[in-house]
């Protein structure tokens, strides 16, 4: 009973320090405070990222994928195609119907919905890259994934960073008012 006690409230506290890191109160005030610029910024990601996928099955339905590496960038970009569209028209929605539908944005459905559409269409865009990569020299697939690793780092590193500036020289200040 001890051992469920203390394991309780173990996990209690390390609920509590998740929840306040300082990268939750920047990610709360930018989920918090939508904008028509934001929902154009996200439109034109989605587009723009379907519009990279037609233009990768464009590029190898004109020389043919017969390759196990031009196979791989083909199922890829078809299957990030319409994440990426749906990205798009998710979007669109927002824009259309204005500033009063962004508290609907901000609902568990639409976040997971959203995150998993990124993630599916992220993943298909990294692997029909690095199909395409790895056929023309499979160095240059190596070196995709390595600058793609590195990305991720930094742009993690760049939100640690921002997100204690954000903490020292506005949350605690008491400049902002983000309640969760």
């Amino acid at each position: 009973m001890l051992f469920h006690s203390f394991a309780g409230y173990i996990k209690v506290r390390r609920q509590e320090q998740m929840s306040m890191r300082k990268s939750d109160l920047l990610t709360q005030r930018i989920r918090r405070y939508s904008s028509a610029e934001r929902m154009t910024l996200l439109r034109n990601l989605g587009y723009g990222g379907a519009a990279a996928c037609l233009a990768i099955l464009a590029g190898l339905a004109q020389v043919g994928a017969k390759d196990p590496a031009l196979k791989v960038a083909v199922y890829a970009a078809s299957i990030a195609l319409p994440a990426w569209l749906l990205i798009g028209s998710v979007f669109e929605y927002y824009i259309f119907l204005g500033k009063q539908s962004y508290r609907h944005l901000r609902s568990k459905f639409v976040i997971a919905l959203t995150s998993t559409l990124y993630v599916v269409a992220g993943v298909g865009m990294f692997a029909a890259t690095g199909g395409i990569a790895w056929y023309l020299a499979p160095e240059a697939a190596y070196a995709f994934a390595f600058s793609a690793f590195c990305a991720v780092v930094l742009g993690l590193a760049f939100h640690a960073h921002l997100a204690g500036w954000w903490d020292r020289e506005v949350v605690s200040k008491g400049k902002d008012d983000v309640d969760g």
